[in-house]
């Protein structure tokens, strides 16, 4: 039989873009108050509930933040004293918080020890740390704590209650599929509570940010200059975010995405998505609610917000449409 040169292979058809993809989602912060959520499957890939966890520590290389559990309110002061055995006191210190304007510097703790060192040297520093607010609003007491150091790419950290009678050391290994692995009080276990690193694009969370004006009374005040808020997160490991202004959704595709100016930070789509109505006391979608993620192997992603309904102050319903351009 001769061969065929011609006639044997069929045209490839072209690969059309998937249409928008319409998601709403429910959380109740007992439950799954933080969503880990994936464009590429268009699913969510875990959720947990905001009271499960206490202290975050990063596991990426040469970094060693140890992030407080800001979907509670959580802050610390930083006492200067090496004495962990001191009598520290309950008050209203000047508290601070995690930020999350960038991959880097996020933590409130801050640079807890010397970390030109192959195993980081800590300060020996005691922190005092606000342990947030309850599911009512009403702060949830404090606690001390000092990290002990780094070695066998193990965080060592010692916490204690004010009064003495509770005294416990945690160690906490990195695991580098992660971005943070996390340690829980109550349990007293450590956690892997996120998905894979790669695995998801945005988080929907709780977070302290800066009051604003015609802040709804559904947002717990944390204190008098800062709030507790719901927003969102992009992945700190290969994702960046951008805006969109000049194009309707069904417009936006590949080309056009490219042009967009992207940035680390973790916070940028945050609350940027929604406004307080004061006049009819709900939530509405801002007009500039669209927004551009990209992976490091230029996978494009369009996420336009349509809903925030906060029925009350656990309870969010999120809308959004979402498409791979």
């Amino acid at each position: 039989m001769g061969l065929c040169l011609t006639g044997c292979f069929t045209e490839e058809e072209p690969i059309l873009p998937l249409p928008p993809f319409e998601t709403e989602i429910n959380t109740y912060k007992p439950v799954n108050g933080q969503i880990y959520y994936s464009l590429k499957d268009q699913k969510i890939v875990k959720q947990n509930s905001t009271e499960g966890w206490d202290i975050a520590f990063s596991c990426a290389a040469n970094d060693y933040q140890i992030l407080l559990n800001t979907a509670r309110g959580m802050g610390c002061f930083n006492t200067n004293s090496k004495d962990f055995y001191q009598d520290y006191q309950e008050g209203d210190y000047p508290w601070i918080f995690d930020r999350w304007n960038g991959q880097e510097d996020n933590s409130c703790i801050g640079e807890w020890g010397d970390f030109s060192f192959e195993n980081p040297q800590s300060f020996g520093n005691v922190y005092l740390v606000h342990l947030g607010l309850d599911l009512s609003g009403n702060p949830t007491g404090i606690v001390k704590m000092r990290v002990e150091g780094y070695k066998d790419n193990k965080y060592d950290i010692l916490i204690g209650d004010l009064d003495g009678k509770f005294e416990r050391h945690y160690y906490v290994e990195k695991n580098d599929s992660f971005n943070y692995v996390y340690l829980s009080f109550e349990s007293s276990s450590v956690l892997n509570l996120e998905p894979p690193k790669d695995d998801w694009d945005f988080l929907i969370t709780s977070y302290v940010k800066h009051k604003t004006q015609n802040v709804s009374s559904l947002f717990f005040s944390v204190t008098n200059e800062f709030s507790l808020v719901d927003g969102i997160f992009i992945n700190p490991y290969n994702r960046e975010v951008g805006r969109q202004f000049d194009y309707d959704f069904d417009a936006l595709n590949f080309f056009n995405a490219q042009t967009y100016a992207y940035t680390d930070s973790l916070d940028f789509i945050g609350t940027k998505w929604y406004d307080w109505n004061s006049g009819n006391k709900n939530f509405i979608t801002t007009d500039t609610n669209t927004f551009v993620i990209r992976d490091s192997d230029k996978n494009y992603y369009a996420i336009q917000f349509t809903k925030f309904r906060k029925e009350r102050t656990t309870k969010n319903d999120i809308g959004f449409i979402s498409k791979s351009l």
